[in-house]
């Protein structure tokens, strides 16, 4: 699947903000989005997330009260393998959002 313009302007901008080589990141970010960079969610796009809730529950800020109700809730896990992934983007921003209100840093990192 083909890039827009709009897409590939934006990924070669961050890959020169980064000191990364274009064409790499952009094979980067066709493998992980399958072409498709950004979703619709809420009318609005977004990039496409994968909230992982084993990084969420072994991030080193997160305190044992935080980590208790992260994993109540259903945002952290041990293990990748111990609860599925959201289907959609919308569920996934929805986690992060969710997982933001109990640690901010923890939720973006996972």
């Amino acid at each position: 699947m083909a890039f827009s313009a709009e897409s590939i302007s934006a990924i070669t901008s961050v890959a020169a903000a980064e000191q990364i080589d274009p064409a790499s990141l952009l094979a980067v970010v066709e493998v992980e989005s399958a072409g498709k960079p950004f979703a619709i969610v809420d009318g609005r796009q977004v990039p496409l997330i994968l909230y992982e809730y084993h990084v969420f529950y072994r991030y080193p800020g997160l305190t044992a009260a935080q980590r208790t109700q992260a994993v109540n809730q259903k945002l952290a896990a041990r293990a990748w393998r111990d609860l599925p992934y959201a289907n959609s983007q919308a569920a996934r921003y929805d986690q992060l959002a969710r997982a933001a209100k109990i640690n901010p840093e923890a939720a973006h990192a996972a």
